[in-house]
């Protein structure tokens, strides 16, 4: 082959990977070890926001734009692979551009040639923008972060995400600490597997807590239950919402949260009870009750008083409460 056509064939096969390169957003650059020259591809210099040919063509045009807390790591990283202690270099490193901004980038390399002595002579290697991977995984860091903060101060909370699949499996991809307050559990115990939180429902409220979880799976409705657990020998009651959300893979993902609402249900038995037994007071004394508004002109009565209006059905019921009932034996008017 001659040399011109050698030449032409290597124009074409530099042109090509250019384009490559160009459509999934890689540079390329390449270093010799041996004299530290590195080659940094027109997309690497584009990446910071240089023309082309406005770098330098050795090691310290890198070294120099590397984010100072990520220079020892970036190194470390790279030496590993030099020595033979790592299959692949590959770092996400902050590089300098020319308007002054920091560029997350992933950088990857692989030794490709070694001199006669067997070392390391060549290497090449990718770098690709991920400044959105870092901003997303930032915002999800605060967010985890602030309802982490939350969930501490709320200790009889707890924050989750339920996943069911279509199997019929259960998990917690997320689970704040709350569940150890309430379920004496930890998250990593539940993140693969509920079957641990399921079996401190109490007996009587699982079935219907599986139907109603079923019914808001297959209508994406909002999940509303109040439901007992045993925690340890005493029962408690907790309350939960949360939305469903349909995902990719067939399954469901509820985001929501439970309380403990055992006090709450406490004092609303007792309330019950102290009702109840007014009733039976009243019933066994024959007296009847009324509560009236004077502003409103309405009232209610109990059903000892109602049965008492009954005994006078020749006797209009009076407008006015505080007038008193006619005698069972009045003259007839």
């Amino acid at each position: 082959m001659s040399a011109a056509v050698e030449h032409s064939a290597a124009s074409n096969t530099d042109a090509a990977l250019s384009i490559l390169l160009t459509a999934i957003a890689e540079a390329l650059w390449d270093w010799n070890l041996l004299t530290g020259e590195v080659i940094f591809s027109s997309q690497y210099q584009q990446l910071l926001g240089y023309s082309d040919n406005q770098f330098g063509h050795h090691l310290d045009e890198w070294i120099q734009r590397l984010h100072p807390d990520d220079a020892k790591p970036a190194m470390a990283h790279l030496r590993a692979h030099i020595d033979g202690h790592a299959s692949l270099y590959q770092h996400e490193q902050r590089l300098l551009c020319k308007n002054g901004n920091w560029k997350w980038v992933r950088a990857r390399g692989s030794i490709v040639a070694r001199d006669n002595q067997g070392r390391p002579s060549r290497m090449l290697g990718l770098i690709a923008e991920i400044n959105n991977e870092h901003q997303q995984q930032a915002k999800q860091s605060l967010s985890d972060a602030m309802l982490k903060n939350f969930s501490q101060h709320l200790p009889h909370s707890f924050f989750y995400q339920f996943q069911r699949f279509s199997d019929g499996h259960f998990c917690f991809p997320y689970a704040s600490v709350g569940v150890g307050t309430l379920f004496g559990l930890k998250p990593e115990q539940i993140k693969e597997d509920a079957s641990a939180l399921f079996q401190l429902i109490h007996p009587d409220d699982l079935e219907p807590l599986r139907q109603a979880i079923r019914s808001s799976a297959s209508s994406l409705q909002n999940w509303h239950q109040e439901y007992r657990i045993m925690h340890g020998s005493e029962e408690r009651w907790v309350m939960g919402d949360a939305h469903p959300e349909a995902m990719a893979d067939g399954s469901v993902l509820w985001h929501g949260f439970l309380s403990d609402i055992t006090e709450q249900k406490r004092i609303q038995k007792k309330l019950q009870d102290s009702d109840q037994q007014m009733q039976l007071i009243m019933r066994a004394s024959n007296q009847g009750l009324f509560d009236f508004n004077v502003q409103t002109g309405r009232g209610s009565y109990s059903a000892v008083r109602t049965e008492m209006r009954g005994r006078y059905p020749k006797h209009p019921w009076p407008e006015k409460p505080w007038e008193p009932l006619p005698a069972k034996n009045s003259p007839k008017r």
